[in-house]
C-alpha cells in the first residue's frame, strides 16, 4: 500500500473527526476506495471505536433509479436513517470506476431521490463527519491526467500541516466577517451580495479533505448582478460548461450553458430552493494548482470562488432549503476582483496579504 493512503486515513481519523475509544464510525466506500477504506478501518481500530463499512457502487446506484418506480425512489430508506442516527461520525469515501455511471439515469429520478434522502443528509452533518477521495484511474481520466501525476497532485492538497494552513484560512475568514457586503467582479461577472450578519466559515479539512476554503452564505434580498462560470462542473453525470446566471435578489431569474443546458435546468427545477444562492466560496489551497472536473478538488483551489445553488449551511446562518447544493466555479484570474465594503481583498487572484498583490 503507498505510505500516502496511511497518512491520509491518519489525517481523516485525528484531524478531519477525532475518532476516540467507543465512537460508532460508519464508513461509505465508494467502489475503488477500498485501500483507503482499509487503512481508515485500522486506524479506527487502533483507537478503540467500532467500524462498520458500506459499499456503494455507480452501476448499483443506476440499475436502482433506472428500474424503481416513481414511489420507491420517492421513499425514505429507513435502515439508511437507522444506521446514520447510531453513528458518531460519518466518513464518505469518494472514488468511482466510471464518473458519468448516472448520465443515462432520468434527471426526475435523481431529483426524486435526493429529495427522499434529504433528512438523512441532514442527520449526516449533525454527526462528526468527513468528506474525502482517492485517487482512481477514472478521476484522473476526467481530470486529463495520467493516475500517477493525478495522485500526485492530490496528494499535495490533502497531505499538508492543516493546523498551519488553518491559520491563513481563519485569517480570510476573519476580514469577511463582520462585513455587510462583498462584490466579484471578473469575466462576464459584477455580482453584489449583501452579507451583514452572515458567517464566514474557514473550512480548515475538519468536513471536506482536501479543504482550503472560506464561505458563507449570502443574504437574498440584495442578491444581484451576474457570474460567468468557466469551469466545467457535472451535475448528474453531465458535463455542464460555459454557464451564466442572473441573479434578483438571490434567485437565479436568466440562465445559459454553451453545454449541459438541460441538466442545469433540471437542476434548477428540483425543489423551490434550488435556484436560490446557498454560498459564496472562496478557493485557497493553492496544492490544487488546475481543474480537474471534480469539485471536491476544484471549489478549495487557489484563484477561484464558487457559488453554490440551494441548500444553504445553517452554521453560515443561511437560510435557502434544498435538497440540491450545487458548486459551480470560477476562475478569478487577470482582471477579476473581491470587494469588501468597497476595499479590495483579492486582486487578480492573489490576496492582500501574499506577495505580488496589486491593491
Amino acid at each position: 500500500m503507498d505510505a500516502r493512503i496511511r497518512e491520509h486515513a491518519e489525517i481523516v481519523a485525528d484531524w478531519s473527526t477525532d475518532i476516540s475509544r467507543g465512537d460508532q464510525v460508519m464508513i461509505h466506500c465508494q467502489e475503488g476506495a477500498e485501500e483507503l477504506a482499509r487503512a481508515l478501518v485500522g486506524e479506527v481500530a487502533d483507537r478503540g471505536g467500532q467500524p462498520l463499512v458500506t459499499y456503494k457502487s455507480g452501476k448499483a446506484g443506476r440499475a436502482f433509479l433506472r428500474r424503481a418506480d416513481d414511489k420507491t425512489i420517492a421513499t425514505e430508506p429507513a435502515h439508511a436513517r437507522a444506521a446514520t442516527e447510531a453513528a458518531d461520525v460519518v466518513v464518505h469515501l469518494r472514488a468511482g470506476q466510471n464518473t458519468r455511471e448516472s448520465s443515462d439515469v432520468p434527471s426526475q429520478a435523481q431529483a426524486r431521490r435526493r429529495k427522499a434522502v434529504e433528512d438523512i443528509r441532514e442527520e449526516r452533518l449533525s454527526k462528526r463527519w468527513c468528506l474525502t477521495m482517492h485517487p482512481t484511474d477514472a478521476l484522473a481520466q476526467e481530470a486529463g491526467m495520467s493516475t500517477e501525476a493525478f495522485a500526485d497532485l492530490y496528494y499535495d492538497a490533502v497531505l499538508i500541516d492543516w493546523a498551519e494552513f488553518a491559520q491563513e484560512i481563519e485569517r480570510v475568514a476573519d476580514r469577511f466577517n463582520g462585513a455587510d457586503e462583498v462584490r466579484l467582479v471578473g469575466e462576464g461577472t459584477d455580482l453584489t451580495m449583501p452579507v451583514t450578519d452572515r458567517h464566514f466559515v474557514a473550512s480548515i479539512g475538519d468536513k471536506n479533505l482536501p479543504s482550503g476554503e472560506a464561505f458563507t452564505a449570502p443574504i437574498l434580498d440584495g442578491t444581484t448582478g451576474e457570474a460567468y462560470i468557466d469551469l466545467p462542473a457535472v451535475v448528474e453525470g453531465r458535463e455542464v460548461q460555459g454557464i451564466h446566471l442572473t441573479f434578483e435578489e438571490g434567485q437565479v431569474v436568466e440562465y445559459s450553458a454553451e453545454r449541459g443546458e438541460e441538466a442545469l435546468e433540471s437542476l434548477l427545477e428540483t425543489d423551490e430552493g434550488a435556484d436560490k444562492l446557498g454560498e459564496l466560496g472562496i478557493g485557497m489551497n493553492r496544492g490544487i494548482d488546475r481543474p480537474t472536473r471534480n469539485i471536491l478538488l476544484d471549489e478549495k483551489m487557489g484563484g477561484t470562488i464558487h457559488l453554490a445553488l440551494g441548500r444553504a449551511y445553517k452554521e453560515c446562518n443561511g437560510e435557502v432549503e434544498s435538497a440540491v447544493h450545487q458548486d459551480f466555479i470560477k476562475t478569478m484570474g487577470e482582471g477579476s476582483r473581491i470587494e469588501v465594503d468597497g476595499e479590495v481583498v483579492q486582486r487578480d487572484g492573489t490576496f492582500w496579504y501574499e506577495d505580488g498583490f496589486d491593491g
